[in-house]
């Protein structure tokens, strides 16, 4: 990959310009607007098991509106089912959490969340800093959108703030988004490539998650076409389903951290030179705390129990929507370093 040569711009001319890039990427591959044409959607989902190998399993998407809509994955040792309502949709899962490569995913699979925020002029106008850069993606020169924000939390001493910088690149023959990453640890790349035409916009077909650039989890669409006659039944929720909040991106305030414990490093691990990462599925509450955390990476029982206690002190202001708080899932990863 050719090294990025970026440009720092924070004008008025420069938000406008990325407020372009998000909308035009926006018109041509909004497959879900209010007035689009309902379609069904399946594709395979792919996940690395080391050695060459990997699992695959099912999915398929029926969208007949916004408030209307029924999703699937189905593996092996792992089922998920929705079925979508107004501000709100039922699931019924084979386990009590989400494991981490199917979380990865639906963060994938919402790149149209992604582009209708960053495309409304108050998203833009709200960066603490904005950049362009290019960059080769498959060979192609692509133009890219760098967008850093700027974050408070309390601590012991007081306030701290903190940014996050999120890359977003468009591919450059049809405008569409063609890959973004996130400044996370570990470094997270979403790559969207292999467009389809369906009803006049531009759907990619392929969908690649990775970390540290080693694929996660790959999404790849077998057929996308209108939905012929709908059987009625097919949206309405599961008797034993368990219902959660949703909201249109538009209406949508993302859950803030405001408070954090630093993790206390265990000096047992320490000494035996047990480090890493520590990756932990919780479900923010409507209260600001987090519930059901469940460990899903670790190198260590003992790092683990540390993650879990430290995070337990954590609060956060929830997510909102329309300033109603409502819970949403997330996956939180600590690092523990044997210099620090």
């Amino acid at each position: 990959m050719a090294r990025a040569k970026n440009k720092k711009d924070t004008s008025a001319d420069a938000r406008q310009k990325a407020l372009q890039l998000f909308q035009k990427a926006l018109a041509i591959s909004d497959i879900r607007a209010k007035d689009s044409q309902p379609f069904a959607l399946t594709g395979i989902i792919e996940i690395p098991s080391g050695h060459g190998k990997s699992a695959t399993g099912n999915y398929s998407l029926l969208w007949a509106g916004p408030d209307r809509w029924r999703e699937e994955i189905r593996f092996v040792n792992y089922s998920r089912v929705r079925v979508g309502g107004k501000d709100r949709y039922w699931q019924v899962r084979s386990t009590d959490f989400e494991p981490l490569p199917f979380l990865s995913l639906e963060g994938a699979l919402d790149y149209i969340g992604h582009l209708r925020h960053w495309a409304e002029p108050d998203s833009i106008s709200g960066l603490q800093e904005l950049k362009f850069k290019d960059k080769k993606i498959a060979g192609a020169k692509t133009e890219c959108a760098v967008l850093t924000e700027e974050h408070e939390i309390r601590v012991s001493r007081g306030v701290a703030k903190f940014k996050t910088t999120t890359t977003y690149c468009f591919n450059p023959s049809n405008g569409g988004l063609a890959s973004t990453s996130a400044s996370a640890s570990p470094p997270e790349t979403i790559e969207y490539s292999d467009f389809v035409p369906f009803a006049g916009k531009a759907v990619p077909s392929t969908i690649v998650v990775a970390e540290d650039r080693a694929p996660i989890v790959q999404f790849h669409i077998s057929q996308i076409s209108p939905l012929g006659n709908e059987d009625p039944k097919m949206f309405v929720p599961p008797s034993s389903a368990e219902e959660w909040d949703s909201c249109d991106t538009a209406n949508l305030k993302k859950a803030e951290i405001i408070r954090q414990q630093v993790p206390i490093y265990p000096q047992v691990a320490r000494t035996s030179h047990i480090a890493g990462s520590v990756s932990v599925y919780a479900v923010i509450g409507a209260d600001g705390l987090l519930h059901n955390m469940k460990v899903l990476v670790s190198p260590s029982v003992l790092l683990s129990q540390s993650a879990v206690d430290a995070l337990q002190g954590w609060h956060y202001q929830p997510a909102t929507c329309n300033g109603k708080p409502l819970a949403n899932e997330t996956v939180l990863t600590i690092v523990y370093a044997l210099g620090n």
